[in-house]
């Protein structure tokens, strides 16, 4: 999918070049016809308790994913846009590991997008689930 040089500005400078995508390593793996998926490696300082990666690092991971499907898919003229609801569902433990957050629109309005977002392992054991709402301006 070839992005539209203002989206794809707004794609990886903005979301994916923010300084928490960026301290976090987060990139983009690819653009999907309705969506994104994103890799995040592992790093020790994401760790809560024993080998678990934090469950605000998850979040974090599905929110960037789910602004990242937002604006790949966004009209042109979009200028930027803010996460207004998100609710994440922890379904396992992640243990010292790298992610994976697959992020696909569900529904994709004139002002707003909600996406679901799957987390996994590279061996795709599902870790969370989240279901995001972004509003866009113009």
């Amino acid at each position: 999918m070839t992005l539209d040089p203002r989206l794809h500005h707004l794609l990886h400078e903005v979301t994916l070049g923010s300084a928490v995508a960026r301290s976090l390593g987060i990139r983009l793996d690819r653009i999907l016809d309705n969506g994104v998926v994103l890799a995040m490696p592992f790093k020790p300082a994401t760790i809560s308790f024993a080998d678990v990666i934090h469950g605000g690092t998850i979040a974090t991971l599905i929110d960037i994913a789910a602004a990242s499907a937002f604006v790949a898919g966004a009209h042109p003229t979009l200028k930027g846009g803010a996460t207004t609801n998100m609710t994440v569902h922890f379904l396992a433990a992640a243990r010292s590991t790298d992610l994976f957050a697959e992020a696909s629109v569900v529904r994709r309005g004139r002002v707003q997008t909600v996406t679901d977002v799957a987390v996994t392992t590279p061996a795709g054991q599902l870790i969370a689930k989240g279901i995001v709402t972004n509003q866009g301006f113009s």
